[in-house]
């Protein structure tokens, strides 16, 4: 922050308007990589602990552990904290705990083996007591991480080093919390690592009332045991998330959709596998791995799905391919087309402007045919002679499909619109990739 010409990370975070970061932990001048090695690493140490009462640390509380635990004489000097001392950090209220690994029969499990079915129960406990919350529902998430791998930095400034990162996720399953307790079933995947070694499960759950609760364990993952039989792929179904109309066309040049997967074994979702990802292809173009988004769900890894958002889409018919294997290496492939019409055209398929009747405070909602372009929206009200009353423009960046909630205040106009009556409203939208445009106008009345 000592140059004049050079706005660090660290401002640009803390001046983002309407984003960035609560508090920074930032130097003044530039500093040792060294030095900034031993300052994160007390930082990390002291920033998930809790205080004697069981809540979250404050900041300050936090920044005095990190300086006294990194002395490297007068060069963590440069380090200051730049925040609310007094603001505690939003950890989750509760832990979660692995009760139990076993095997369908319910025998213990010490190791995760490739093709291993096992059953993992689990519970929302209180941090200070170790108590079971039976009271609490909601729903975890459930990943398996692999062996940690080793990165290399690339040493463009200093002497490059080595460290271990969790990259390679095994599986994630969603499971229902009820009255405290949560369970996950499932079959160990073939694509890991086969040495013997520590995997590291990641376990978050929200809550009822808006709480959360997180925790981990560390398994022993490695090994395989038989192939089991199991010559069925994967059961692929596809969910436009989109209203069609009576001949099963979209208006729309993007599309969300809702992938199902079924399979007696499993989804495999791991990148160890080469050629054995989740792949989606639209019209021949290029392919997309989804393994990153899939989930199993229901707590039952036979089962899942994932979300998404269909871009590129051309007027009429769209191929879509998508591929999926299960664990034990079979593949599945949904084959399908979507006809999309009248995109060409910048459309605006609805509005709403509400309340109307009303008062000097009014919100609009709209609907268009170019989610994902950037937008111009134009606002006007008129008199019913051809006055200009208001006018207000708006800019979508990336613009959903749908548009809510579009503020206009009549009171900002100092008594420009003040008379009880009807107006005529008009609302323009222009997309700035092609310079297309819609309108839409009706009447506006206030009492």
């Amino acid at each position: 922050m000592d140059s004049p010409f050079l706005r660090s990370g660290a401002e640009q975070l803390l001046l983002l308007p309407g984003r960035g970061a609560v508090a920074l932990l930032s130097t003044g001048r530039p500093v040792f990589s060294s030095v900034n090695f031993t300052l994160n690493d007390a930082f990390m140490r002291s920033a998930f602990s809790r205080d004697a009462s069981g809540r979250p640390r404050e900041l300050g509380d936090i920044y005095r552990s990190t300086k006294n635990q990194s002395h490297s004489g007068v060069l963590n000097r440069n380090f200051s904290l730049i925040g609310d001392p007094s603001m505690r950090i939003g950890l989750p209220d509760y832990d979660l705990v692995v009760e139990e690994l076993t095997d369908p029969e319910g025998a213990a499990l010490d190791t995760l083996r490739a093709f291993q079915r096992f059953h993992l129960r689990g519970s929302v406990q209180d941090p200070l007591t170790a108590a079971t919350l039976s009271l609490r529902s909601g729903e975890v998430e459930v990943s398996l991480f692999d062996k940690p791998s080793t990165v290399r930095t690339l040493g463009q400034t200093s002497s490059a080093t080595s460290f271990t990162e969790d990259l390679n996720r095994l599986f994630r399953v969603a499971a229902p919390l009820a009255d405290g307790r949560w369970e996950v079933m499932g079959m160990m995947p073939l694509q890991m690592d086969y040495r013997d070694g520590f995997g590291r499960f990641r376990l978050f759950a929200q809550l009822d009332a808006g709480s959360s609760a997180w925790g981990t364990a560390r398994p022993i993952v490695g090994g395989s045991l038989a192939l089991p039989e199991d010559r069925d792929p994967p059961q692929i179904t596809l969910e436009i998330q989109a209203e069609a109309d009576s001949r099963g066309q979209f208006g729309l040049g993007q599309l969300p959709y809702r992938l199902h997967f079924r399979d007696s074994s499993g989804i495999n979702s791991s990148p160890l596998q080469v050629g054995q990802d989740l792949l989606l292809q639209l019209n021949d173009g290029e392919e997309e791995v989804l393994n990153a988004r899939f989930r199993a769900i229901g707590g039952d890894m036979r089962q899942g799905e994932l979300q998404g958002m269909l871009r590129g889409l051309v007027e009429g018919e769209n191929r879509l391919r998508i591929e999926a294997w299960d664990i034990v290496g079979n593949k599945g492939v949904l084959d399908t087309s979507i006809f999309v019409r009248d995109i060409r055209e910048f459309r605006i398929l609805s509005e709403r402007l509400y309340p109307n009747p009303g008062g000097g405070l009014r919100q609009i909602d709209l609907q268009h045919n170019r989610p994902g372009e950037n937008l111009v929206g134009t606002f006007r009200v008129f008199t019913l002679t051809g006055q200009i009353l208001l006018e207000k423009e708006l800019r979508y960046p990336l613009a959903d499909a749908q548009l809510q909630s579009i503020p206009l205040n009549f009171l900002e106009q100092k008594g420009r619109i003040n008379a009880k009556g009807t107006y005529i409203y008009k609302i323009e939208l222009r997309s700035e990739k092609d310079g297309t445009s819609d309108q839409r106008s009706g009447k506006l009345i206030i009492e």
